[in-house]
């Protein structure tokens, strides 16, 4: 598909290209922000198809737009430049990831952790239910405890994604101002 992307829209305004991607990637983000801890294979492949979409989309104009602005002797240099960025941009950007989702998973189970009682009816009832599957005592409250981790892990991934679907918007509008720009700068190059 991605050389089929190229092909397709190397004759075309590079920008359009890079739209479409980064929309399709921010709605796989959107999509992606409405998981729970009970998902399934189904939503879970929609998401990643429409993200590999909009990656194909996104990689080629990039490509274009590093290296079609310099001069042949200066392609080796370019490149590596262009890998030491893209290296330490996706070490950086996997660490704050990282980090903000255990952040947000730590804030989650404090925050539901902290309405759990052995007084209150919810939890009474699921002491209940799983006494009916001879599940009683600690492993009842382990229980009790990979459900809360569940839950606080779903909803930080869930804010996570929503993040990353914003970010995506705003890389949208930002693209959107090169608009005003001088349109040659975006084509493609004529093959002599």
């Amino acid at each position: 598909y991605l050389f089929l992307a190229t092909k397709r829209l190397g004759k075309k305004d590079c920008r359009i290209s890079l739209l479409c991607g980064v929309a399709l990637l921010a709605l796989s983000c959107f999509h992606t922000s409405y998981f729970n801890e009970e998902i399934n294979f189904g939503r879970i492949a929609l998401s990643r198809v429409v993200a590999g979409f909009g990656f194909a989309l996104f990689l080629p104009p990039i490509f274009r737009l590093c290296f079609r602005t310099f001069t042949e002797d200066l392609t080796p240099k370019v490149v590596g430049m262009f890998q030491v960025v893209r290296a330490l941009s996706s070490g950086l950007g996997a660490s704050i990831y990282t980090t903000l989702w255990q952040r947000r998973q730590v804030f989650y189970h404090d925050r539901l952790g902290s309405e759990i009682t052995l007084y209150s009816p919810e939890i009474q009832e699921f002491f209940v239910d799983a006494a009916k599957f001879h599940i009683r005592g600690d492993k009842a409250v382990e229980q009790l405890e990979l459900f809360l981790n569940r839950r606080s892990t779903a909803l930080a991934l869930d804010d996570c994604f929503w993040l990353m679907g914003w970010i995506c918007v705003g890389l949208i509008v930002l693209t959107g101002f090169t608009l005003l720009w001088n349109k040659q700068l975006f084509l493609p190059e004529e093959k002599i």
